[in-house]
């Protein structure tokens, strides 16, 4: 699933880098100052592991959210979509 409306915001990154579009290819520099009198096209966050592994945990345990109401929402509030609903909701922690 690709919805993303149930994640919070992304945290700030602990830096960004540059991107030129050139002949051979991309110019990349952590300055975002002109390269040859042209303005950066792009900027790319840079995010440290930390926060790429806690983007991902908040992640799944939003799809785990979801997959689990969808359970109570198609099975109805019965002891078993409960059982069903908590084991989604545990996973393989």
């Amino acid at each position: 699933m690709n919805d993303t409306t149930n994640l919070p915001p992304l945290p700030e990154p602990v830096d960004y880098f540059y991107e030129w579009a050139t002949d051979s290819g991309f110019h990349r520099s952590f300055s975002s100052w002109p390269w040859n009198g042209v303005k950066p096209e792009k900027a790319v966050a840079i995010y440290t592991a930390a926060q790429v592994e806690d983007i991902h945990r908040t992640a799944i345990l939003a799809e785990r959210e979801s997959a689990a109401d969808l359970v109570l929402r198609e099975l109805g509030d019965t002891g078993q979509a409960q059982s069903i609903a908590a084991a989604i909701r545990e996973g393989d922690k």
